[in-house]
């Protein structure tokens, strides 16, 4: 099992544009098996064609762009990935000083 990995969907899409090996802003089924394999998951090659399958809502072949979230699914069940919404980290929290910026003062 791959080594959970918390990204967020910028990310997420940022890592598999780099297995767009012809650089055409889709990824094939051949592109997305390479980065199954790349995550260590067994069965690539039948796990993308499903993915594919699954994600290609409008039947070309391929995962375009405005696809890719129908990945998710996938990379957080399959592919070892914890996806989250944005990359905002949770507030800090400070017991002394007044609050600033991100940090929130405890009381109690």
């Amino acid at each position: 099992m791959p080594t959970r990995e918390r990204v967020t969907v910028q990310e997420f899409k940022q890592w598999l544009k780099q297995f767009d090996a012809d650089g055409d802003g889709r990824i094939s089924r051949k592109e997305l098996r390479e980065a199954i394999r790349r995550r260590g998951a067994r069965f690539a090659g039948l796990r993308a064609r499903f993915a594919v399958r699954r994600a290609d809502k409008n039947h070309n072949g391929a995962v375009d762009e405005g696809e890719v979230e129908h990945l998710i699914e996938l990379a957080e069940r399959e592919l070892g990935f914890m996806i989250t919404a944005d990359a905002v980290p949770p507030p800090r929290v400070s017991s002394s000083g007044p609050p600033s910026g991100r940090e929130y003062k405890v009381y109690g």
